[in-house]
């Protein structure tokens, strides 16, 4: 079996090496100037064969994985029914449940990697001209293609762009004309030319994700870098002020964050069919909830794409010189109807609460909510902004109540400003919104013993004083300072009976779970031995827990 298992990972190795070549190559293609239709196909067909070897491959490799654990535990029922020894058994089914369910997960995976990639490539199997000139002539056709009509009381583009501008020059020109666009929005627009971002499909390599040349979002939703190369212009900082205007240089904070971008930038030399289809290229690439716009400007014109769902819907095609094109662009991209909800909602919270927000303040998001690092206007001290949308304000409420019934410990985190509705200038209610200290950091596995003895002394602390955390797992707590801290009581029942009650031993088993990597609906081997030490319900049993667990860590 071990020899297959090799066999199996050196064709891994190899297939994942000749997709990299296929991509590069699908990539010169492109970008050719004539690029041969005949040759894309030929090299996107490999590149499908390919992707479905290694999925084929990596479904095998699991499903070995798991043979071997199956095989493995049923040796030990084997061995467990000859001495009669009960636990040993139940240990052993156990297992044998793991290895089924991690046979079945990754069927499920390599079944949802297929779909996924059947999604995400419908462009790639097109030359790019191709594709831009069947966006326009459809679009025509469905009367979704409009010329600007010029406005004599339009704004002026303050900005002179000259036909031989060079495409870093046209960049930072249009970074002005966005930056007094978006004065007074909660938007920002970042330069992201140097930086890929935006994945072209599910599972591949970041080395082969696109790079618009910007993009625009709230500026606590990107993460800055210094432009590489000492760009004279940037002196090599993140940002800098050129003529009173910001220049901002990075890429979203995270691939969650995608849906929050509210505009791709793409600038050329000259406007070409093939540059349309990249604009498609990229509304292929964005999540499939998200709804934006996408401009593609040259010296001289561009054209602002709205796409909902990865659909282009319709295109605006307007000179700079035309009046009105700055009123088309500022309308467009800045009303509160087109903003993104999770950028209209972090603004007006933090604008709310009296917060302030810099760039990389992303810290992570569950399943109702979405978390950010803000600072009070006070003392400038760091506070954790959760931020959820309006149908799930009542979850956001019932968390708040049950971290203020649990302050008294000093394993959780505190409520600086309780669970509150967010509502836009106009009155619209946007979502609900609250602040905790300390901002922490993840707990990051590897676990040491020692830190695995003070998570279990945190949970201690909670359940001496009939505190019930209701999913306490690793991604629950958060570091800061030397000291653990609970977060998201979502799913608590606070108050539990005196003594080692129903609810404690859930959090109990939940915890030995989430340090094990057990999955939730799986048994645990070690449950009877876990259970009998929390029923002792003193420090010592908890930590004789946590060096329990922490000796089945070591053993795998």
């Amino acid at each position: 079996m071990s020899s297959s298992m090799s066999r199996i990972d050196s064709i891994l190795e190899a297939k994942r090496a000749e997709l990299g070549r296929l991509h590069d190559e699908l990539h010169g293609e492109i970008s050719a100037s004539a690029p041969d239709p005949k040759r894309l196909n030929e090299i996107h067909t490999r590149i499908i064969s390919v992707e479905s070897e290694i999925d084929t491959f990596s479904a095998a490799k699991a499903e070995a994985e798991a043979a071997i654990l199956a095989a493995n535990a049923e040796a030990e029922i084997r061995a467990a029914e000859t001495q009669t020894a009960k636990a040993e058994t139940r240990t052993a089914k156990a297992e044998i449940l793991i290895a089924k369910a991690q046979t079945r997960t990754a069927e499920v995976r390599a079944e949802k990697a297929e779909q996924d990639l059947k999604r995400a490539r419908p462009v790639l199997t097109l030359s790019l001209a191709y594709l831009g000139t069947k966006t326009l002539d459809d679009l025509k056709s469905f009367h979704a293609f409009h010329e600007l009509e010029p406005k004599p009381t339009g704004i002026p583009t303050p900005v002179t762009l000259e036909a031989d501008t060079d495409e870093k020059q046209l960049n930072l020109a249009v970074t002005v004309i966005m930056e007094s666009i978006f004065a007074g929005s909660p938007l920002v627009f970042v330069n992201s030319e140097e930086y890929p971002w935006l994945p072209q499909e599910y599972g591949l390599e970041s080395r082969f994700d696109l790079k618009p040349d910007g993009f625009a979002t709230h500026v606590g939703m990107y993460r800055q870098y210094a432009p590489a190369g000492g760009t004279s212009i940037c002196n090599a900082r993140e940002s800098v002020r050129v003529n009173g205007i910001t220049l901002r240089f990075g890429r979203p904070s995270s691939l969650i964050l995608h849906d929050c971008v509210a505009l791709i930038a793409e600038g050329k030399r000259k406007i070409t069919t093939a540059d349309i289809g990249k604009i498609v290229w990229y509304a292929h690439s964005m999540p499939v909830q998200a709804t934006f716009r996408a401009i593609l400007f040259d010296p001289n014109e561009l054209y602002l794409f709205t796409v909902r769902h990865r659909e282009i819907l319709r295109i605006d095609h307007a000179s700079w010189a035309t009046l009105g094109c700055m009123d088309l662009l500022k309308d467009s991209l800045t009303l509160p109807q087109y903003v993104p909800p999770w950028v209209a909602l972090l603004d007006a919270a933090v604008k709310q609460f009296g917060y302030s927000v810099k760039p990389g303040s992303f810290l992570g998001a569950g399943a109702t909510g979405r978390v950010f690092r803000v600072e009070r206007p006070d003392n400038g001290s760091a506070v954790a902004l959760k931020v959820v949308k309006k149908r799930d304000a009542a979850f956001l409420h019932h968390e708040c109540v049950h971290l203020m019934a649990a302050a008294e410990s000093p394993f959780v985190v505190k409520v600086v400003t309780e669970a509150t509705v967010v509502r836009a200038e106009d009155g619209t209610v946007l979502g609900s919104a609250m602040a905790i200290e300390p901002v922490g950091q993840p707990v990051r596995s590897p676990l040491s013993e020692a830190v695995c003895e003070r998570l279990w002394l945190a949970l201690f602390d909670l359940h001496q004083r009939n505190i019930c955390h209701g999913d306490p797992r690793i991604p629950n707590i958060v570091f800061n300072d030397n000291q653990y801290y609970w977060v998201d009581f979502l799913g608590s029942s606070i108050k539990d009976s005196s003594g080692p009650g129903s609810g404690k031993l859930a959090d109990v088993i939940t915890l030995s779970k989430s340090i094990l990597g057990v999955i939730p609906h799986a048994e645990l081997s070690c449950e009877e031995e876990v259970e009998r030490l929390h029923y002792q319900f003193t420090e010592e049993s908890y930590k004789a827990i946590a060096r329990l667990l922490f000796e089945m860590l070591d053993d795998t």
